[in-house]
């Protein structure tokens, strides 16, 4: 059941191209009923990927999924969730775990969410990378009773504002791994156009690094090429002419 306008649009590249769901402001959602067996009863561990853009900086509650005023075994997974841009899951009225990366930013993002019932942990995960973990344990089904919810809270209200390319929920606690993978290569973190020498400052992957760059040419994109010193210090290559750029990092 569909409530609203919801138009498509062009996918994202990285995922097949193929048509996305554009979530306007205002009361736009897709419901799918909940059954005598349930639409989503895990009572294990789960997995929910969604690849999802957005450049909402004025609400902090629009619903990519929710199966929230439920009590034991209700979920909200709000983007943005927080006023910095990041997701946010709300899970057995006990859990609001907020990621690290500003991810308002227009880009194509693969968001999942990991609920691991052997080790009572939910952890978040932003293309491909963890961004936060917390203890939690279900004791009852996860998501009974309640229909399903995408774009919006059950019922309406705290409305998703941005573009769902898809959804995907799993029995188990996927890995990375075993997340949907892209059909094409990422594109870098980082693209920018810099003066050929200079030490700047960058926002990479949740960290603040400095770097210089010491090549003779101006930069048209850095790709990572190694990572030493346990991640506090990364070595990045420019497209451009293969000449090196030195990061610093902390976070």
């Amino acid at each position: 059941m569909t409530n609203g306008s919801i138009s498509y649009v062009s996918g994202s590249f990285n995922y097949g191209n193929t048509p996305a769901l554009r979530f306007a402001t205002g009361p736009n959602s897709i419901v799918i009923p909940d059954t005598a067996t349930g639409n989503f009863t895990f009572t294990n561990s789960f997995t929910m990927e969604a690849v999802v853009r957005s450049t909402n900086n004025t609400s902090t509650t629009g619903a990519i999924l929710a199966k929230n005023g439920t009590g034991e075994g209700e979920f909200w997974w709000p983007f943005p969730g927080l006023a910095g841009g990041q997701q946010r899951i709300g899970m057995n009225g006990q859990l609001f775990l907020g990621g690290t990366n500003t991810l308002n930013d227009g880009l194509w993002h693969h968001l999942p969410v990991v609920y691991n019932q052997a080790a009572g942990q939910v952890s978040l995960y932003a293309d491909y990378a963890l961004e936060a973990s917390a203890s939690l344990t279900f004791s009852n089904a996860i998501g009974r009773p309640a229909d399903l919810w995408i774009g919006s809270f059950i019922g309406g209200g705290s409305d998703f504002d941005g573009d769902i390319d898809f959804i995907r929920i799993s029995g188990g606690a996927l890995t990375p791994a075993q997340f949907v993978q892209t059909t094409v290569a990422l594109q870098p973190i980082a693209e920018t156009l810099r003066p050929a020498q200079g030490l700047y400052s960058d926002r990479i992957a949740g960290r603040d690094c400095d770097h210089r760059h010491s090549g003779g040419d101006a930069v048209a994109r850095v790709e990572p090429r190694q990572n030493e010193s346990a991640g506090n210090f990364l070595h990045e290559q420019s497209q451009a002419n293969g000449s090196g750029l030195d990061y610093v990092c902390s976070g």
